[in-house]
């Protein structure tokens, strides 16, 4: 994006195209006292600050990120009279502003800023579902052309035919149906965020949820990870028909940074409040640091990374907007307690509390 005002960017001065830079800052920008006043507003808080030779500069931090405005002229703070010996008789738009119109221009510029950013990151986030998706699509292809060609070969006498396996691919089939359904729902949320509330509410079984879920990811990605249910409830819920995309994100979440050969826990507690239900799973260990930002949309910690390629860090995001239009509180926790190929592990865990302020029998 083209700069209103000229910057400073790391140790360049990036040319302004609406309120133009002298001949003499270009030059200068990068050596003597120019460098050494740039260099001091790197670390400098927000506010104006004249540079040796009378020009104006600015410093705003937003969002952790630091702009620094340079080369421009503000009534009652720049010293006109020091840098009129410098000009050297060119014509540049550079005129002397009031700080309130100046301010204007320097929070238009950043909000347009954060609008591309967010632009960017939606971009990339796009590319990253359309690749799982295609994934998902060539694996769902390859799974049903199986369980076609081993019907196809069937007969009365042919032992061969496998029915437990073709079983298990028709429910490999399901499951990456549902795979489908929530990165699409991920796309729909970024365009439209209310799509999450779409349809009529009814109520439904919470143990029945979760357990269907469970027949359905059993073995997810023939990684023999399996669902050990604890406790049990009798309690149903006010649900949007979204709701099964929260419960098959979570389970898909432990078994894709679950190690091979392990065991999800799914533990069910009634309380006097509601129904607590928690997802533990041996996952990759993520810091407090990490903890922080687990929610955000695209973000994956380098533990996560580490332990497969697959994700666009959607999971934990949607996992919330779903939880919370569910007026269901949900809280993650990650412990550490082995070392595994180099990488810190221990139990991951998604608490999701559904209170009995809603349907509760």
């Amino acid at each position: 994006m083209k700069r209103f005002i000229s910057m400073i960017e790391g140790s360049n001065f990036k040319k302004g195209f609406l309120i133009q830079p002298y001949q003499y800052c270009l030059k200068n920008a990068s050596c003597g006292r120019c460098a050494e006043f740039y260099r001091k507003l790197a670390s400098a808080e927000n506010g104006y600050y004249n540079c040796p030779y009378g020009m104006t500069s600015y410093v705003k931090s937003v969002d952790g990120h630091k702009f620094i405005f340079t080369c421009f002229k503000i009534k009652d703070i720049s010293s006109k009279g020091v840098f009129r010996q410098k000009k050297e008789n060119e014509i540049v738009y550079n005129p002397l502003l009031d700080k309130m119109t100046f301010e204007n221009i320097v929070d238009i510029y950043v909000e347009v800023c954060q609008k591309e950013d967010e632009i960017l990151k939606q971009d990339e986030l796009n590319k990253d579902l359309l690749h799982e998706i295609r994934n998902l699509s060539t694996q769902l292809q390859s799974r049903a052309e199986e369980v076609n060609n081993n019907y196809s070969r069937r007969s009365e006498n042919d032992l061969s035919f496998d029915l437990e396996h073709n079983m298990r691919l028709v429910k490999d089939i399901e499951a990456m149906a549902h795979m489908m359904t929530a990165r699409f729902l991920a796309y729909d949320v970024s365009v439209n965020p209310m799509i999450l509330q779409m349809g009529k509410t009814y109520k439904a079984d919470i143990f029945n949820k979760f357990h269907k879920c469970r027949c359905i990811m059993n073995d997810y990605m023939n990684k023999h990870v399996t669902f050990e249910f604890i406790g049990d409830t009798h309690s149903t819920y006010e649900v949007y028909p979204t709701f099964d995309v929260l419960t098959f994100l979570l389970f898909e979440n432990a078994v894709k940074y679950s190690p091979k050969n392990e065991t999800v826990k799914v533990i069910f507690e009634n309380t006097e409040e509601g129904v607590r239900v928690t997802i533990s799973s041996m996952g990759p260990y993520c810091n407090e640091e990490e903890m922080r930002h687990l929610e955000q949309k695209g973000y994956r910690t380098e533990s996560a990374k580490k332990e497969t390629t697959r994700g666009s860090g959607l999971g934990l995001y949607l996992s919330r907007h779903l939880a919370d239009i569910h007026n269901i509180t949900m809280r993650i926790s990650s412990r550490k307690t082995k070392r595994i190929r180099g990488i810190d592990y221990g139990p991951f865990e998604v608490e999701l509390f559904f209170p009995t302020a809603w349907h509760y029998e």
